[in-house]
């Protein structure tokens, strides 16, 4: 709010003020004169000459004329706060060689500074952190495709070799916010998934085997927790996996996994590394494990012990058992 020093009445901004001053007939020079003006001000710094009033926010000019706003201030300083038309700024990009503009701004950064980002110097970096510190910007989609289309024009929509390795390294091992986390309990799109007993299971062949473990009264729990954790490295990636299964009273801990994907060097990997933790460690396959019918899967539906959370898999996984035995 702004309070006219004449009579204390408030205003929400200077137009109004301005306007007001009529009913004190007072022009807007007169009151800024009166109440506002400073020491030196209307007068050239240049020339000392007398300058133009513009308004009651703005007051006097800083120079006379424009041959003295060049000699007497900086170019940057008196473009700043000015804002480009969008036909000056399309111009300007239209014209301008963007993907040339940013191999020269790498080679005077990596001349000036030893790197072809600022950010990335110890200077930048502690300006970045006091400017942004507190702030939380979010980031709408009009401003995400400027940044999408700013990119493409600039050659560099998508991350160099060297910056997906540093991404990559920097998110591998125990720098990853999912390290030692159990999976999460997400659907696959390919496979049956649901629970038996409390229990989750993500294929068509874990279901199976819990099914046949409760029939043998043979308890079965899942190892998908902290303890059971396997690290492992793949690529010259740490990376760590859960086994699917632990047999208590054997002290056993089960893998299950489709004949036809054992031979994957990721898989390979995970199957060396639990082999090197457990001492008791199994894969299983559909070798081992005997497919559940679907006149018993729908008894256990019906039963309550099972619970299916895709109808339109079960009804494949029927199809692919009436196809597989009969």
């Amino acid at each position: 709010m702004i309070t006219c020093k004449i009579c204390n009445r408030e205003f929400k901004n200077n137009n109004s003020l301005a306007k007001h001053l009529s009913s004190h007939n007072m022009s807007r020079k007169e009151y800024y004169d009166m109440y506002i003006k400073k020491n030196n001000e209307g007068l050239c710094k240049v020339c000392n000459a007398p300058t133009t009033f513009r308004t009651i926010g703005r007051g006097y000019l800083k120079f006379c004329s424009y041959k003295c706003s060049y000699q007497g201030a900086n170019k940057k300083d008196i473009n700043k706060g000015r804002k480009q038309s969008v036909g000056t700024i399309r111009k300007r990009i239209t014209n301008t060689n963007q993907k040339k503009k940013e191999e020269q701004k790498q080679k005077t950064l990596l001349k000036k500074y030893g790197v072809t980002n600022y950010s990335q110097t110890k200077e930048g970096k502690e300006k970045l952190s006091k400017a942004h510190k507190g702030t939380k910007k979010p980031r709408t989609k009009d401003h995400q495709m400027k940044i999408i289309s700013s990119k493409r024009s600039n050659g560099n929509l998508k991350h160099t070799k060297e910056t997906k390795f540093k991404i990559g390294r920097g998110v591998s091992g125990e720098r990853n916010g999912n390290w030692n986390k159990p999976p999460s309990k997400n659907t696959f799109s390919y496979c049956l998934s649901g629970y038996y007993n409390g229990i989750f299971f993500r294929s068509s062949l874990e279901m199976s085997l819990l099914i046949s473990m409760s029939k043998k009264n043979i308890k079965i729990t899942s190892a998908e927790t902290k303890d059971f954790s396997v690290p492992y490295c793949f690529n010259n990636k740490n990376k760590n996996y859960f086994p699917d299964f632990y047999i208590p009273s054997e002290n056993l801990v089960i893998e299950i996994k489709p004949s036809n994907l054992l031979g994957l060097k990721i898989n390979q990997a995970k199957i060396r590394a639990a082999q090197n933790k457990f001492s008791n460690f199994k894969v299983l396959t559909e070798k081992e494990i005997c497919y559940i019918s679907p006149e018993e899967v729908d008894y256990l539906i019906g039963n309550g012990e099972l619970i299916i959370l895709d109808k339109k898999k079960l009804e494949k996984y029927k199809e692919n058992f009436y196809r597989r035995y009969v």
